[in-house]
C-alpha cells in the first residue's frame, strides 16, 4: 500500500472512529447535542443493538487506523524480512539471507581471509552490512578493509541492484592456522 493509499486510510478510520465514538456516547445517554436521536430510539433491545453495532464498527476502525500507521516490515514470500527494490516493472524482493550469502561468498575468495560472518540490518531503507572476519598474518588490515568495503559495495549494487549506505569491516582474529576440512 502506497503512502497516499495509507494516508487516505488513517484519515478514513480516525474520522469514522471518532463519529462512532460519538455515537456511542450518544447511547448511553449524552444527549446534549443530539437530543432528537436518542428519543428515536426508546426499545432498550434496539438500543441495545446499536450499543453493540457501534462498539464493534468503533474497534475494527481503531484496528484499522492503527495498521495505517504501524511500520510493516518488508517480508519476502518465505517469511524472511527483505529488502524491497522498486523499478518501473513494479517491485523485486530480496531476502536479507541471500544478501548475507552473497557477501558471505564474495568475502570467502578474498585472499588472507580465514573465516566470515556477515550481517545484515536493513532499516528506513538503507542496508548496513557487518562483516566480522579472521584473517592471516600476512594481510594489511587497513589495505584489506578498504578492498572488502568496495568489493561487497559494488558485488551487492551488481547483483540486487540496491545500493549500500554503509560496510562495517571488524577483525575478529589473525590467525595462521589452517581451516579443517570435514
Amino acid at each position: 500500500m502506497g503512502l497516499f493509499d495509507r494516508t487516505l486510510l488513517a484519515l478514513y478510520s480516525l474520522v469514522i472512529s471518532l463519529c462512532l465514538l460519538v455515537g456511542l456516547f450518544i447511547f448511553f445517554g449524552w444527549t446534549t447535542p443530539l437530543d432528537f436521536l436518542t428519543g428515536q430510539i426508546a426499545d432498550k433491545n434496539a438500543r441495545l443493538f446499536y450499543v453493540l453495532f457501534t462498539a464493534i464498527f468503533f474497534m475494527a476502525g481503531l484496528r484499522f487506523f492503527w495498521l495505517s500507521v504501524k511500520r510493516k516490515k518488508m517480508e519476502s514470500a518465505t517469511g524472511q524480512q527483505s529488502v524491497v527494490h522498486e523499478n518501473e516493472h513494479g517491485q523485486v524482493r530480496i531476502a536479507l539471507k541471500a544478501i548475507e550469502n552473497l557477501v558471505e561468498k564474495e568475502v570467502s575468495q578474498t585472499p588472507g581471509i580465514r573465516e566470515v560472518k556477515p550481517g545484515i540490518i536493513y532499516e528506513n531503507g538503507e542496508i548496513i552490512i557487518n562483516v566480522n572476519v579472521t584473517v592471516t598474518p600476512d594481510v594489511k588490515i587497513p589495505e584489506l578493509s578498504e578492498h572488502l568495503q568496495a568489493k561487497i559495495r559494488d558485488r551487492v549494487l551488481e547483483v540486487t541492484g540496491v545500493q549500500v549506505e554503509s560496510i562495517w569491516v571488524a577483525i575478529d582474529n589473525i590467525t595462521a592456522a589452517k581451516p579443517r576440512v570435514e
